[in-house]
């Protein structure tokens, strides 16, 4: 997947996140899932350090939130109010 035209250079991709997915994200997660999450993670810059996904699942009232950051890290009691208030 990594060798497909989503990626200008997989070799560096793998070198670089090879062992960067623990290995529950790997149980979760299928090879496009984690392609996805390179390819945004790849599009983060000092002038984007954020980015959130909200995708809906094959049932119709439960959804997938994924936040990105690059530099600090951000806790789980700092984004479930952010969460909550949102509606």
């Amino acid at each position: 997947l990594l060798h497909s035209a989503e990626f200008d250079e997989p070799e560096e991709l793998l070198s670089r996140y090879g062992s960067a997915f623990p290995s529950d994200y790997q149980a979760l997660y299928d090879l496009h899932t984690a392609a996805q999450d390179l390819k945004i993670l790849e599009s983060l810059s000092t002038d984007r350090q954020l980015r959130v996904t909200v995708e809906r699942t094959s049932s119709s009232d439960v959804y997938v939130i994924a936040l990105y950051q690059t530099g600090t890290e951000v806790s789980l009691s700092k984004i479930l109010p952010v969460l909550e208030n949102a509606g």
